[in-house]
């Protein structure tokens, strides 16, 4: 009775929440249901949306040049 059977694995680790909190995540690691908390977590002020752009653009400069 103890005996783990050949081949079968233990899916219990996928049940578990994650340890990364949402708004660390990269839009391909936030699952479905966290899309709109994720993206609520967003700083939509004009502050934020030209740190977004500043962002954006020394990555591609990192990238590209």
């Amino acid at each position: 009775m103890g005996k783990a059977k050949k081949g079968l694995v233990d899916t219990q680790d996928s049940k578990v929440a994650s340890s990364v909190p949402v708004k660390e995540k990269q839009l391909m690691e936030v699952k479905l249901g966290e899309l709109p908390g994720w993206i609520l977590m967003w700083d939509f002020t004009p502050r934020g949306t030209a740190g977004a752009f500043k962002e954006l653009k020394h990555e591609w400069l990192l990238k590209y040049h």
